[in-house]
């Protein structure tokens, strides 16, 4: 497994690309995150003929960072992400993958949809929505959620956001490190251009999209508003639930989540010959 580094749009991006001759996986973290939560999906045995590469957003990991501030309020984005991850598949000829996108990187793959063909999409506490008002419905109320929108943050505030996301287990990977790594711009800019939007229309993307679609639920993160995922409608998504999870599903229920990635992407090449 190797990590690479590409310049798209001036901006220089990370990805770690672990080979094989199956199935295409991308994968996408949320904010504030970097390619290195997913650890156990990159060095799953269960996933070794897939082809799987998970990059580092701008401003996060081992991306670009340090925009100005007069570029940044462009760049730190969902739909600006999206686009540069568009241009990533293309340039990198990473034709129709899979998809899977986290919390914030799930909001950025069901835009990614709309610009790229996929074979399958997969979001993971990722609560989809069709307008601005949905935001106050789709997520808890939590002085912690806060931390993630605004530019300083505290060693103690990380930490306080640390243990609302993984109420479960003390995670392996040193999420307080990845957090401080990533520029703080980024929150700021991105809730920024979250006010911009009046709708989102991502309960409309995914009903439109012409491939196989999952979400991947953990019911018991304080994060996410369990009940507003199932009061949307949506006839052919395949909802998978996680019990035993937080914020991380793939960290905290790794084998469950690996062995219900691996099924629902096998599954994918005869649903696409049959139903779409």
């Amino acid at each position: 497994m190797k990590t690479k580094m590409i310049k798209i749009n001036n901006c220089v991006i990370s990805y770690l690309e672990k080979s094989g001759n199956g199935l295409k996986l991308l994968l996408i973290h949320g904010n504030s995150n970097s390619k290195d939560v997913f650890k156990y999906v990159l060095e799953s045995d269960k996933l070794s003929s897939f082809h799987i590469i998970a990059l580092d957003l701008p401003g996060h990991g081992e991306s670009e960072k340090d925009y100005k501030a007069v570029n940044c309020a462009k760049i730190y984005s969902a739909s600006y992400y999206a686009e540069i991850i568009a241009i990533f598949i293309e340039k990198i000829k990473f034709g129709n993958p899979i998809v899977l996108g986290h919390s914030l990187g799930g909001h950025i793959a069901i835009h990614v949809s709309s610009l790229k063909s996929l074979s399958g999409l997969i979001i993971s506490q990722t609560p989809p929505l069709e307008q601005y008002d949905d935001i106050s419905r789709a997520f808890n109320p939590l002085p912690s959620l806060a931390t993630l929108l605004t530019e300083t943050i505290t060693d103690k505030q990380i930490d306080e956001l640390i243990q609302v996301c993984f109420p479960y287990r003390t995670p392996d990977i040193d999420i307080a490190k990845i957090v401080r790594n990533t520029d703080p711009l980024c929150r700021r800019n991105f809730f920024q251009s979250l006010t911009l939007n009046a709708t989102f229309t991502e309960v409309t993307k995914i009903n439109n999209l012409l491939c196989p679609v999952a979400i991947f639920e953990s019911i018991n993160d304080p994060i996410i508003n369990h009940n507003y995922i199932l009061s949307l409608n949506f006839p052919h998504v395949s909802l998978q639930i996680f019990e035993r999870s937080g914020h991380f599903p793939f960290l905290d229920e790794a084998m469950l989540f690996i062995d219900r990635l691996r099924e629902f992407c096998l599954k994918i090449p005869n649903q696409l010959n049959t139903h779409y």
